[in-house]
């Protein structure tokens, strides 16, 4: 069994010292040392069963700490930008399930800290149209927690030049992992402000490439597809945009396209296709679909649903 000592040493909490010292440290001109730095502050924010619940609060409120892992995530070593981008993640991770607790609390400042720092949103441009896949999932995974419930952050994400291109490529590009990252930064942004969502409404071609993957015959595209709409459908003025491109015909067309024992992207589909709907039958037609799911049934019998054999 470990002493008391070992047991205390632990447990312990970084002093104001401690932290600045770390702090500088990421932001060392010595590569290797910034990027012990960043593995060991990774390591005890994580720390089971004690946290470093001061370092995790205070690391985020030296600027050094982000001059440093912007320069790491912009560094040709890849090992580095992933390990920057994965600290990120961990000091500004959603806990969605216990939104009133002190760690929580600590995420969310943090997250407001963190999208405040100058270039460091240009910097995760670089680090997804560069990095090894393992990079890409890792810089997707902390913008997904950096824009999580963040209306702030979600605009300055939009307003990243190339970000959005690069995201929306992303829908198409690398593993499943990738795709879900690159859609769920997506929905975020469209989902917690509006301004951010008319940018990416702005571009061109957005809603054509969208309803593309609904009916695509891949049903990771097409739930990535419905994902994004269902998004949208959360803003207001987005809503006759997306009647005008006739989305609700590419939601009808994913209901047929995908194994409907899927209840959840079933349940999306329902919830885009109601916000959208305009007459009595796609209403029928939609909730048709869900009792379906509900059943275990696949779609076939509901007459606006039936496909050739």
């Amino acid at each position: 069994m470990p002493s008391e000592a070992e047991h205390s040493l632990e447990n312990s909490q970084s002093s104001n010292q401690d932290i600045a010292e770390l702090a500088a440290l990421i932001d060392s001109e010595i590569a290797d040392e910034q990027f012990e730095a960043v593995e060991e502050v990774s390591q005890l924010i994580a720390r089971e069963p004690f946290p470093d619940a001061s370092l995790l609060s205070g690391i985020c409120k030296h600027e050094r700490t982000f001059r440093g892992i912007r320069r790491l995530i912009l560094s040709e070593d890849d090992d580095a930008r992933q390990a920057a981008c994965n600290l990120l993640f961990m000091l500004s991770m959603s806990q969605p399930e216990r939104p009133f607790d002190s760690p929580c609390a600590v995420h969310v400042q943090n997250r407001a800290m963190i999208g405040r720092f100058p270039g460091l949103f240009q910097a995760f441009v670089v680090a997804l149209e560069k990095g090894s896949i393992h990079t890409k999932n890792a810089a997707l995974n902390a913008l997904m927690s950096i824009s999580f419930d963040n209306a702030e952050n979600c605009l300055h994400i939009a307003e990243t030049p190339g970000m959005i291109e690069t995201l929306l490529e992303g829908l198409n590009t690398g593993s499943d992992e990738s795709r879900d990252g690159a859609s769920g930064v997506l929905c975020n942004i469209v989902y917690y402000n509006k301004d951010a969502a008319q940018l990416v409404l702005g571009l061109d071609n957005v809603l054509s490439m969208l309803k593309g993957l609904c009916i695509s015959k891949d049903n990771w595209s097409n739930y990535l597809g419905v994902s994004i709409i269902e998004a949208f459908c959360h803003q207001e003025h987005a809503v006759p945009m997306l009647r005008q491109a006739r989305t609700v015909d590419a939601l009808k067309q994913a209901m047929t396209a995908q194994d409907s024992t899927v209840l959840y992207s079933q349940t999306t589909r329902l919830a885009a296709m109601m916000a959208l709907a305009r007459s009595k039958d796609i209403l029928v037609d939609a909730t048709d679909a869900l009792r379906h799911s509900l059943n275990g049934e696949v779609m076939g019998n509901s007459k606006a649903f039936c496909t050739s054999p």
